[in-house]
């Protein structure tokens, strides 16, 4: 999913890599250079990423290799004897899928693991625009024919041209060991959606790394290129979503949905109480917002949508969390579903609040809670739901049991630990809130699965009529958080668990601790979820869809 080319002036502070003034900007210090391989290829390898590459994705490649070099050494070398740290660290850094196939592994040369990482994004440079291939494969053949020209062994060439091509697939490279491992776990690392190799292993580089290889804004100009490139030559567009895009900038927006608003033509975002308001709100004029060159998320940050949360809500740590508003035509009302913290107790219950008037508010609060299964550790992470052709209406929202834990990620990871089980509650569907039957649990936590809890329920229904159900499991501070769906053909169930969609296990996208996805109704479309970054968690959009097997697919639209 990509913005559409922003076109700056001849003033700005950035450009897409091989034009313009942002090129060439790279101070390479004498430090630096000191630990690169003294070979002729590293050095023909950084003057041309030097003098093609913008500084933010010249310095990702460097400390790319610091940290590859780093995992080369852990998981090929012998520990050391007296290593003071645990004496599994492998196996406390590593998944399942980290463990290389027999046979696979092969130690790089240091230059060759050079070239690989300095060279891995230069395909993203406008200069190599009009090869009709993706930038990873771009990057690996210009690395391959590098290596050729010094005479490495085409064994090693291979390896490097493999490393590069791969390292943006999930769980293959993983696999492969080597310096194909070693070239994807550094990406990872430095995009903070992999642990960083232990202090030992990185010592030597760790104050480099900090101060004289600044992160500047790489996330942002490296998404930027790779979807610029795609938007001037389609042909080397991903096919799949190659980069989730930030909505509001570096700027704490936990737990986002989306929703349309009729009256004004506009998509509103709300979110947990943050930057003095219980409830945030952002607007936009189309959703996903790269659908318009016009568009743009803008935070309403003068406008709390619910300054006051109910007389059941503690009144001095309201602490309101995942708000949800949906439009009831019938009645010409918004309505509010949220969790707040319950007076006089540590736990969280859902609440509902409705505007007559607007999207906006102001938002009436009902003066006792929608659901309060407070003996099983209060609800929260609600989120309402129309099924259109059955005309009927549902909330779903999770019991927190996790917050009855007695330890462990959460609160809720040392053994046995309470259900979190998803629950589906039915409501008139003329005023979105009335219970209409008892809630119905439609899908639980399995330990070995999901870790403490499941959480962050979300309804929608495909448009060829299958219901889908989006989903977080394992602990939102934690590197396992993810998103995951389930899929039914009737929406009380049998649920069917489908795995995860976004996440450290399958695709990450650089993202650390991704969840809490809230895609639009009416099937498939826009969806916004939430992942770590430096202000807290930042809101990200995508969109999606159902592929030919009836999986869930994320597609640049």
């Amino acid at each position: 999913m990509c913005n559409p080319p922003r076109h700056q002036s001849s003033s700005s502070t950035s450009s897409s890599p091989g034009t313009g003034p942002g090129v060439g900007r790279g101070t390479i210090t004498a430090a630096v250079r000191a630990l690169i391989p003294a070979h002729p290829v590293c050095t023909e390898a950084l003057a041309i990423a030097k003098s093609t590459l913008p500084a933010s994705i010249l310095y990702h490649s460097l400390r790319v290799y610091f940290y590859a070099t780093a995992f080369m050494r852990l998981f090929e070398d012998p520990l050391p004897a007296d290593a003071h740290y645990a004496p599994s660290i492998r196996s406390s850094l590593a998944t399942d899928h980290d463990n290389p196939t027999p046979g696979c592994i092969a130690r790089a040369t240091p230059h060759v693991l050079f070239v690989a990482c300095i060279l891995h994004d230069i395909g993203t440079a406008a200069t190599y625009d009009t090869i009709p291939e993706r930038f990873e494969v771009v990057s690996a053949d210009v690395a391959a024919r590098l290596l050729r020209s010094h005479g490495v062994p085409e064994k090693e060439v291979r390896d490097a041209w493999l490393a590069m091509s791969l390292h943006t697939s999930p769980g293959i490279a993983e696999r492969l060991g080597g310096t194909v491992r070693a070239l994807r776990l550094g990406v990872r690392a430095d995009f903070k959606s992999y642990p960083p190799p232990p202090p030992e292993f990185i010592d030597t580089w760790a104050d480099v790394i900090r101060w004289q290889l600044p992160r500047l804004e790489i996330e942002k100009e490296l998404g930027d290129a790779v979807c610029e490139q795609g938007s001037r030559n389609p042909q080397k567009a991903p096919g799949v979503l190659s980069s989730p895009r930030a909505t509001l900038g570096n700027l704490d927006f936990a737990d986002p949905s989306v929703t349309f608003d009729p009256a004004t033509s506009k998509w509103y975002a709300f979110a947990t109480s943050g930057n003095t308001n219980n409830v945030q709100v952002a607007s936009s004029p189309s959703f996903p917002s790269f659908s318009s060159a016009d568009a743009r998320w803008s935070l309403l940050s003068n406008i709390d949508l619910l300054p006051t949360p109910g007389d059941w809500v503690n009144d001095t740590l309201p602490l309101i969390w995942a708000p949800d508003i949906h439009y009831i035509p019938s009645s010409k009302t918004y309505v509010m579903y949220y969790s707040g913290r319950l007076s006089g107790s540590p736990y969280h219950c859902i609440g509902v609040a409705v505007s007559k008037d607007s999207i906006l508010g102001p938002y009436n609060p009902h003066p006792t809670p929608f659901a309060c299964p407070d003996h099983d550790g209060g609800a929260i992470d609600s989120s309402g739901f129309l099924d259109a052709e059955a005309n009927k209406r549902y909330v779903v929202y999770k019991v927190d049991g996790s917050a009855k834990g007695k330890g462990g990620p959460c609160g809720n990871g040392d053994k046995p630990g309470f259900p979190t089980p998803i629950k589906l509650q039915e409501v008139n569907v003329n005023d979105g809130f009335t219970p209409v039957g008892p809630a119905t649990t439609i899908l639980d936590r399995i330990p070995e699965v999901d870790g403490p809890l499941i959480e962050a329920p979300n309804l929608v229904k495909s448009k060829k009529g299958r219901y889908v159900l989006f989903y977080s499991s394992h602990c939102y501070n934690t590197l396992d958080y993810d998103v995951r769906y389930a899929v039914a053909e009737d929406i009380r169930g049998p649920w069917v668990r489908k795995g995860e969609l976004i996440g450290r296990a399958t695709q990450d996208f650089g993202f650390t601790a991704p969840g809490g996805a809230s895609a639009v109704q009416g099937g498939e479309g826009g969806m916004v979820f939430h992942a770590d970054c430096d202000a807290g968690r930042c809101m990200y959009e995508t969109e999606w869809g159902l592929g030919e097997k009836g999986e869930v697919v994320l597609s640049d639209g």
